[in-house]
């Protein structure tokens, strides 16, 4: 669950599956809380994570796909996800057409249309 304050209500509070959703306040405000959110990192927390002495209860929630051996700054990064996304899609289109243009369905139909 990302950006808990656009989704309402947490939808793990009160439930009984054993799960905890990392965005509770026993993690965000009980504790610090700290996020490479953006790729970025806030002065403060940077201050705190570079300075020496850490809090005694840390969460540090850190998104690996922004990180790597090679650095490439956040632009770059972002617009090869994007383009991920955007390649996954055509190809799930295309396997749906595919799909559809040898369903029996269609086959009749076009074969009516001929």
């Amino acid at each position: 669950m990302h950006q808990p304050a656009l989704h309402g209500d947490d939808p793990f509070r009160g439930s009984e599956d054993g799960f905890l959703n990392a965005y509770d306040d026993r993690f965000t405000r009980e504790m610090t809380y700290i996020s490479d959110s953006c790729r970025a990192w806030r002065n403060r927390e940077w201050e705190m994570l570079t300075g020496g002495e850490l809090p005694r209860k840390l969460q540090l929630a850190l998104h690996p796909i922004n990180w790597g051996e090679v650095d490439r700054d956040r632009e770059t990064i972002f617009r090869a996800v994007h383009d991920e996304l955007m390649a996954a899609t055509a190809a799930a289109r295309d396997e749906l057409l595919a799909k559809i243009a040898c369903h029996g369905a269609v086959l009749e139909h076009e074969g009516r249309r001929r």
